[in-house]
């Protein structure tokens, strides 16, 4: 896979600039010492679908990355399903809260 089909342009210009500035313009620290690429941070106001359990809805791009998870119906991604198999070891818990980079609880 060529990069420019996976990465956003600034995220692409910022690793070949490698300066300290560049690189800190494209990492968020949501909490002390965690780390993490902006990119790769779910968009809560993103694509979202149901799930196979009642009130849970997924990102479409982040379950795709989820190998337990599947879609019921390929051509309309829903719903999704197997998203209980996710092992808990997914879930990091940041200030009380269970932060999961690929599942959304509405």
């Amino acid at each position: 896979m060529h990069p420019t089909t996976f990465f956003f342009p600034s995220f692409i210009k910022s690793i070949t600039e490698n300066t300290e500035e560049s690189l800190r313009s494209i990492i968020s620290e949501p909490s002390p010492g965690v780390y993490t690429f902006e990119m790769l941070q779910p968009n809560v106001w993103g694509a979202l679908k149901p799930s196979d359990v009642d009130k849970l809805w997924v990102h479409v791009t982040c379950a795709w990355y989820q190998p337990k998870v599947a879609f019921a119906n390929d051509e309309k991604m829903e719903p999704a399903l197997g998203i209980l198999r996710i092992p808990s070891t997914a879930f990091v818990k940041v200030k009380g809260f269970v932060f999961d980079p690929f599942v959304l609880v509405h």
